[in-house]
């Protein structure tokens, strides 16, 4: 652009990235950026952050990450505070200073003895006292039948038999840790897994965003390009 078509739609709070005086005579750029309505987002986006408490995340194994469920809950504005008990990070005596707490999954059973387990099941009794939104993923929610996915408790505590928190690279990782079990009768071929992951995963994620809303009593969280796993 050149003469007035440089100018137009320049206001008072932009700044041209071609301003030699900003990068010493070197920049050549003719993008522009309005800076007003950026920062006062962000000022007001880490204001709300800091206002709210914590998730709190509960894994179970050093490489284990919240997946999506992670993501959804950043976007929304919560920080998470990961917690894993099994390599000794204690689990707080209140709900207090969280907003609610999800427990993940792993290879162990919520029917295992060992001491770990037995002192996080017993630690639900805290969230579901306080009635702070509580989530369980799989190993608080294992069955022997599989027709009910999803159980409710006293309004806030939820737990669920599948995973809404897997994402592509989760998926790789576990097909790719764990081929010797899909080898094991009635397993599903690691191709499987990823064909009807095409099928089904707009639907989960659309799932999720809604249950998520629900959950924790918010609005939808705005709509963004990127995905989210």
């Amino acid at each position: 652009m050149r003469g007035n078509e440089r100018k137009k739609g320049l206001g008072s709070n932009a700044i041209r990235l071609d301003d030699a005086s900003l990068h010493g005579g070197c920049a050549r750029s003719g993008l522009k950026i309005r800076v007003e309505r950026v920062l006062r987002f962000d000022r007001c986006a880490r204001h709300d952050r800091a206002m709210r408490p914590p998730i709190l995340i509960v894994l179970h194994q050093e490489t284990s990450t919240p997946g999506r469920l992670g993501h959804a809950l950043r976007q929304r504005g919560y920080p998470l505070d990961v917690r894993r008990p099994r390599f000794g990070d204690p689990l707080p005596e209140t709900m207090a200073g969280h907003s609610g707490a999800i427990t993940f999954g792993g290879p162990m059973s919520a029917n295992d003895t060992t001491d770990f387990i037995r002192r996080e099941i017993d630690w639900l009794a805290v969230p579901l006292k306080e009635k702070k939104p509580f989530l369980g993923t799989e190993l608080l929610a294992e069955g022997d039948s599989f027709p009910v996915q999803a159980f409710r408790y006293n309004g806030a505590a939820f737990a669920l038999q599948f995973h809404p928190d897997v994402t592509h690279a989760m998926m790789c990782r576990w097909t790719t840790r764990g081929h010797e079990r899909m080898l094991l009768p009635n397993a599903k071929p690691r191709g499987a897994h990823f064909a009807d992951r095409a099928v089904y995963d707009p639907a989960g994620r659309a799932w999720l965003a809604a249950f998520l809303n629900h959950w924790l009593g918010k609005p939808a969280a705005p709509r963004q390009q990127a995905s989210t796993g």
